[in-house]
């Protein structure tokens, strides 16, 4: 099943890779185009700004990867996460537990 690869090992390699500035540049320079990806933090940050204390829709929230680097930013308003795989919308529980986030509300998709 195609959600199970999320549980294991590469579900956490993909967790550390977005929310780690350095490892996400080496690893997405390899494509070459993923400009954006470089800038995630920034990119980030100015919606956070921009959302003030206001919500935040992430879809596909990819196990609450975003989560954190929103924590970062500072942001305090409410995050909706949301992903058609299971195994995702459970690391979008574990993440915001973990970072004591009261604001974050897990929306799964059928």
């Amino acid at each position: 099943m195609a959600n199970e690869r999320f549980e294991g090992l590469y579900g956490r390699l993909y967790t550390r890779v977005i929310q780690t500035r350095t490892l996400r540049r080496a690893v997405f320079s390899l494509w070459g185009s993923a400009d954006p990806l470089l800038r995630l933090d920034k990119i980030i940050a100015t919606a956070a700004a921009e959302a003030g204390d206001g919500t935040i829709l992430d879809v596909p929230c990819g196990g609450g990867t975003l989560l954190t680097v929103l924590d970062r930013a500072g942001f305090r308003g409410t995050v909706i996460e949301s992903d058609l795989a299971a195994a995702m919308m459970r690391r979008a529980r574990a993440t915001h537990q973990r970072l004591g986030q009261a604001n974050v509300e897990a929306q799964p998709r059928a």
